[in-house]
């Protein structure tokens, strides 16, 4: 089990394979404001695309939805945008779903 010890003795980063690599590829985890813990209460969904403005943010948006918080949702990109594509966010608008922040 991940814990906080663990994250010390390794600079902050797990041994889990996940972690080094949404850490190494897209910088997620640095940048999450929880990091270096985790909410091992819940399980944890990470969508990846390359922008991260368009359909990783649609899925983290029906994740979210969906889950009612029962699930933390984080979105990544290996090349991400600054913003997020405004039709994707008016799509989800359409079913009710704001991704726009």
């Amino acid at each position: 089990m991940r814990n906080k010890r663990e994250s010390e003795e390794n600079g902050g980063i797990s041994n889990h394979s996940w972690d080094r690599y949404a850490l190494n590829h897209f910088g997620i985890l640095a940048k999450a404001p929880h990091y270096p813990y985790y909410h091992f209460d819940m399980p944890s969904v990470l969508f990846v695309c390359v922008h991260n403005a368009g359909r990783s943010q649609m899925a983290a948006g029906f994740m979210t939805a969906l889950s009612g918080g029962k699930v933390e949702v984080l979105s990544a990109g290996s090349a991400p945008k600054d913003s997020i594509n405004p039709i994707a966010v008016e799509a989800m608008a359409e079913v009710g779903i704001d991704i726009a922040n």
